[in-house]
């Protein structure tokens, strides 16, 4: 269909091409007489309109049965001639032009007679210039029949070469027009089609502008999404001027499309319009601000960006409208320009009257970060018909790399962990680069690293968490550490260490769990911390915002790592590198595949495979799970039914906890924290689950013992009564489970340490506006009935794991 109608188009545009060069004589077929006296008779006329109107017709039906024809090739997958043509189009061009240029040097040539050959050869030399102009002339439709000998507009066999010559150029021209041009021309066919002749679909997939997350998530949607339409909507660039709405420039802002976004929309079954203002630039009018009746809703799409069949196309849809705005500035300028969209169209009044319709549901993506002032957008629509969900690429890089299975990514495949889950040595991280990216990486650090402490337990004092050590550096880190050490008051980090700081300070500020340093990458400080800690450092992270920069600055430490570490201690040692430029990450990818070969052959290492690892790949974030299908959140779910099951409290579902924090549909402020938290936990909870697997397996010696354990408690052999295991249990598996419910303890802790809480007695509806909460001390300070909560996450995810191993 999408050859049919391309090729309907060509046949308009060329009937016009036709009707425009009717001017020229060589289009008029008269007497001698009639040329002579400049006069035509009405019966004439009327022949020479009829037979053109056949002819007209004629063409379009020829057209059209070859569109067919074309269609059925493209659908029986044998040889399709229009992509050979877009591929061979310069050398059709050049022929086309040699043919013309040749008609055109005959038809000019002035002889007298039987000259000489070198004489023939002059007076064609003569009018070659003329002749090359006219050969290009006729490829915008332009001929001069005038230029061409009169004795020759008699030659029906010049002047079908004369004809063919500007047809083929019109042609050539034509086929350059449709595949520059042209695309959103047969669009707009395509969606007055669906319009009037297509039935309803279940979801409507919109990504407002085109750039590279929204074609890879549009080709996963395609792929995974089963009743759905696709749509791209084309907005004026950020240097377009929105003052031009009318003339040529319209029209060519309407028509033109890049080869590089017109290739990857052919590769996705989907259809485009286009839209004159950008979404972001929305105001209220004057008149608007000035109405006595205090609306929330106004005619955006309608209106303003006249985008009628967007509308139409809404009412098309039985269930899901997903609209994305996943804009460029999402990471670098906080997404501004995204969020204003996303707020626009949120009051819409025509999508607003769609999702009151009872069974259907908008969802808005926005790419931008994850702070306080964007997260209230998504707090108003966090429940109701319309949702906001905020897509933050620097953090959904860290949920993906943590949430990975892959050796060496999680803090506990680089620790040692001994007999009864506990670890025996200090896990030593450094970051590089603390922006949006490098401050989530702490994060992910500072929560999974919590580890209970072998040696005071074995020397019989209280469980505390294992020695751990983070590194940070920025050139900025004057302006960005202080706020972020201040949002976290019960977290040990220490204040901003400066180049300019004597010895003695640079060392008592060290001694704290996580320092701050300002440094540039090729300063002093820097070179002075990576020479003396790099022995003992596990993993780096490489948040730099440049990938050059990042990938030269992994392969330098890599070559300092290899002079200073043992080779037992590189098998636990990694480098983990920010992509962010995803037309540079084959660059990045096949720079760390060579340096990872060669460290790998000569150290002969047999563990770690990947000393240098790249993540936050575009190809992996802008997916169908990690956004629309949301796979992590219905794991979530999923844990927190089954955690429910477990403590058998009475506790409300997950929709039910939403409905109950929300009293008449508004949202107090300590109760949008609470819900928050409650959920940011259960999604912790379910990455945990990997590493808790993991403490078990290195603990009980192999993956069969830790899958036989998770077979008695999930059947029922195994059972415990708050804080005691009753059943088929030794003295050692049941140490281990004691560890994994106290490492679950120090993981909530921090946790909510970086969240901004700190140990506080208050009522529990103040909890989550004073960030306090009495729940965070050491584990011996605990009840055992508050204890029997972190026991019953470790048995959910032994559950969990039971039931995804015996599917």
């Amino acid at each position: 269909m999408k050859q049919l109608n391309k090729l309907l188009t060509i046949s308009f545009l060329l009937l016009l091409c036709l009707t425009s060069c009717s001017r020229h004589r060589f289009f008029t077929i008269i007497s001698a007489e009639q040329a002579e006296t400049g006069a035509m008779s009405p019966t004439s006329v009327w022949q020479l309109l009829g037979l053109a109107l056949v002819i007209s017709f004629g063409v379009i039906t020829i057209l059209t049965l070859w569109a067919c024809y074309t269609h059925s090739l493209e659908k029986d997958n044998r040889w399709n001639p229009w992509p050979w043509l877009e591929r061979n189009l310069s050398k059709l061009f050049i022929c086309t032009w040699i043919f013309g240029f040749t008609v055109y040097c005959v038809g000019m040539y002035i002889g007298e007679g039987n000259e000489a050959f070198f004489e023939s050869i002059k007076r064609l030399l003569a009018v070659t210039p003329m002749a090359v102009v006219h050969a290009f002339s006729i490829f915008i439709l332009e001929s001069d029949v005038s230029a061409v000998h009169s004795n020759l507009h008699s030659s029906l066999l010049y002047m079908f070469f004369f004809s063919l010559a500007h047809f083929l150029a019109a042609c050539v021209s034509l086929i350059f027009v449709i595949k520059h041009f042209g695309y959103s021309i047969v669009a707009r066919i395509r969606i007055w089609k669906e319009l009037h002749f297509s039935r309803q679909c279940e979801e409507l997939f919109v990504f407002w502008g085109q750039n590279s997350p929204s074609f890879m998530l549009a080709h996963d949607v395609e792929k995974q999404a089963k009743s759905k339409r696709i749509l791209f909507v084309r907005t004026a660039d950020e240097e377009d001027k929105e003052s031009s709405r009318s003339g040529i420039d319209r029209l060519f802002n309407l028509l033109q499309m890049k080869n590089r976004e017109l290739d990857k929309l052919k590769k996705i079954d989907c259809y485009s319009m286009n839209a004159f203002r950008r979404l972001s630039k929305w105001e209220k009018s004057n008149e608007e601000k000035t109405k006595k009746e205090n609306t929330k809703q106004y005619p955006i799409l309608r209106d303003s960006l006249n985008l009628k069949n967007l509308i139409k196309l809404f009412w098309l849809t039985s269930r899901t409208i997903h609209v994305f705005m996943l804009g460029d500035d999402g990471e670098s300028n906080n997404g501004e320009s995204n969020i204003k969209a996303a707020s626009n169209i949120c009051i819409d009044s025509d999508l607003i009257n769609w999702a009151k319709v009872k069974g259907h549901k908008v969802i808005i993506y926005c790419h931008a970060r994850y702070g306080h002032i964007n997260r209230s957008l998504e707090n108003r629509f966090y429940t109701g018909d319309i949702e906001v969900r905020i897509i933050d690429s620097a953090q959904m890089s860290v949920e993906v790399l943590k949430n990975s299975n892959a050796p060496l990514t999680q803090p506990a495949h680089f620790v040692t962990v001994d007999n009864y889950a506990t670890v025996s040595k200090p896990f030593n991280a450094m970051i590089i680069g603390f922006g949006q990216c490098g401050r989530d990486a702490m994060k992910y650090l500072y929560e999974y690293s919590a580890f209970v402490d072998s040696n005071k337990v074995k020397n019989g004092q209280d469980i505390h968490r294992s020695p751990f050590h983070i590194m940070a550096f920025d050139k900025d880190m004057d302006t960005i550490g202080p706020l972020f050490r201040s949002l976290r008051p019960a977290v040990d980090m220490s204040e901003v260490i400066c180049e300019r700081d004597n010895k003695a300070v640079r060392l008592s500020k060290s001694t704290h769990d996580i320092v701050l340093y300002k440094s540039d990458i090729n300063g002093e400080l820097f070179a002075e911390q990576i020479i003396s800690c790099i022995k003992q450092i596990n993993c780096i992270f490489l948040t730099l915002h440049d990938d050059e920069a990042g990938i030269t600055l992994a392969i330098r430490l890599l070559k300092l790592a290899m002079q200073h570490k043992p080779k037992e201690e590189f098998e636990r040692f990694r480098i983990f590198v920010r992509s962010y430029n995803n037309g540079k990450l084959h660059h990045l990818e096949t720079t760390a595949k060579y340096y990872n070969e060669s460290v790998v052959e000569s150290l002969d290492l047999k563990d770690n495979k990947k000393p240098i690892c790249i993540f936050g790949q575009e190809t992996e974030l802008y997916t169908w799970s990690n956004i629309v299908d949301d796979k992590l959140q219905k794991e979530a779910i999923r844990y927190y039914d089954s955690y429910r099951k477990e403590t058998n409290d009475g506790s409300p579902s997950w929709e039910e906890r939403r409905e109950q924090s929300f009293i008449n549909g508004k949202h107090p402020y300590g109760a949008i924290n609470a819900i928050r938290r409650m959920e940011t936990q259960d999604i912790e909870n379910t990455i945990h689950r990997s590493m808790k697997m993991n403490l078990i397996e290195k603990a009980l010696g192999n993956k069969d013992k830790l899958k036989e354990l998770a077979r008695r408690l999930a059947t029922g052999q195994i059972t415990r009564n708050e804080t005691t295991y009753i059943g088929a249990i030794d003295d050692t598996v049941a140490q281990v489970l004691d560890t994994l419910a106290q490492t679950e303890h120090l993981r909530w802790n921090a946790s909510h340490e970086m969240l901004g809480y700190k140990y506080g007695k208050c009522e529990k509806k103040d909890r989550d506006v004073k960030m306090l909460h009495n729940y965070l001390v050491p584990w011996q300070e605990l009840d055992r009935g508050t204890q029997s909560y972190d026991y019953a996450v470790v048995d959910t995810s032994l559950k969990l794991y039971y039931e995804d191993n015996n599917q």
